[in-house]
């Protein structure tokens, strides 16, 4: 038996992929790993949701093919070396990050030494004309010489792209070969090839490149039963063995507790043309739930293994949060009015109502738009690019 607080959560969640349908992710979308200065601009780039990169010499209508840019590197750049091959890597990431980066890829910015790494959608490219090669020069130098935590000084980097942070992440979600790749110490990467890994951290529902996703995100600390494991493999072959072919249906498990269990369900359009989106949905429901068919049930103590999204959770407390607190001032707004004579209420009305008022609409609203989950930036009926 599942208590009922559990139950609505549960109802809930599957009601929202009803309601809003399955995130659906552009396939030509790129994935990548930006550092911010062995972490030194990390919360920087967190607050004021950019991300930018160095080589100031280089802007967006710079020659990259010029023979005369090696020279004028080294000449504004005070740790850039007359090596051919630093160089061409240097010009390589600056075309990466101007012109191959497009908007609404995602991009991994990882914290130092990688203890928190935030997960973002790429924005716009610009560029700040204030940050000059001299400003560079002289933080590289401070950050290389002093190495003072935090950094008090600004980015002086003048390539830039705005970001929208889906998720921060701390390093027991990531994926060990996705852990590896971000140990990587160039400054930006292209990590396409674990496009469902990084996927899997912002979204556990979701459509890529025609196939469907589901990542079940395991909690529990302690050793799994192996029935446990035996039972979501019996039972996923089972739920849709007659409706799909079974080498159609793929199961990756991250072998950590906690840990990520993926399933992979190919061409899954042909699936939902023929049966319907709720096919699927209703898959996750029974996960969910603890019995995923008639056939083979799963343990009840499922719950203690895959639960809904942490955060997810964390969304539904804080809008009970705001929701009681909107609750609370509008019962202490009543209660101080009928406190009052009718012609201090007039006075009080003409100082106070009008600003309260516009103060409980803008939480209002507030509240309405913390309620959109983070699936809306994918909605399918978006033009995403």
């Amino acid at each position: 038996m599942y208590d009922e607080d559990q139950f609505l959560l549960f109802q809930d969640y599957i009601g929202m992929y009803i309601e809003k349908g399955i995130p659906t992710i552009p396939s030509d979308i790129a994935f990548w790993m930006v550092r911010s200065k062995s972490g030194y601009f990390y919360e920087e780039f967190r607050k004021n949701e950019y991300m930018a990169i160095g080589w100031n010499c280089i802007e967006k209508h710079t020659d990259l093919n010029s023979s005369a840019l090696p020279e004028i590197l080294v000449q504004n750049h005070d740790f850039v070396k007359k090596d051919k091959r630093q160089i061409k890597i240097i010009i390589n990431k600056c075309n990466a990050f101007i012109n191959e980066m497009k908007e609404n890829d995602i991009v991994l910015i990882p914290k130092k030494s990688s203890s928190e790494i935030m997960v973002a959608l790429v924005g716009a490219y610009y560029e700040d004309s204030q940050k000059t090669c001299d400003d560079e020069n002289k933080i590289n130098h401070e950050i290389d010489t002093v190495h003072e935590e935090p950094f008090r000084g600004d980015c002086p980097y003048k390539k830039r792209r705005k970001i929208k942070i889906l998720r921060i992440v701390t390093p027991e979600k990531i994926n060990f070969h996705l852990m590896q790749a971000l140990k990587n110490y160039n400054g930006i990467a292209d990590i396409s090839k674990y496009s469902t890994d990084i996927l899997n951290l912002v979204f556990d529902f979701y459509i890529f490149k025609e196939n469907l996703f589901y990542a079940f995100e395991v909690n529990r600390k302690e050793r799994i039963p192996l029935k446990y494991i035996v039972s979501l493999l019996a039972g996923t072959s089972e739920y849709f063995n007659h409706k799909v072919e079974e080498d159609k249906v793929k199961i990756k498990v991250n072998l950590n507790s906690p840990g990520t269990i993926e399933i992979m369900i190919e061409q899954i359009q042909t699936l939902i043309a023929q049966y319907g989106v709720g096919i699927v949905i209703i898959f996750a429901a029974f996960v969910l739930v603890g019995n995923i068919c008639t056939k083979v049930d799963f343990p009840k103590r499922i719950l203690d293994m895959i639960t809904i999204p942490s955060r997810y959770r964390m969304q539904r407390m804080e809008e009970e949060k705001m929701r009681l607190s909107l609750d609370k001032e509008k019962k202490e707004w009543e209660l101080l009015r009928n406190s009052l004579n009718q012609e201090d209420e007039r006075t009080l009305v003409l100082l106070l109502e009008a600003n309260q008022q516009l103060e409980i609409e803008a939480k209002e609203k507030d509240l309405a738009e913390n309620a959109k989950d983070n699936l809306e930036v994918f909605h399918p009926d978006k033009d995403n690019g």
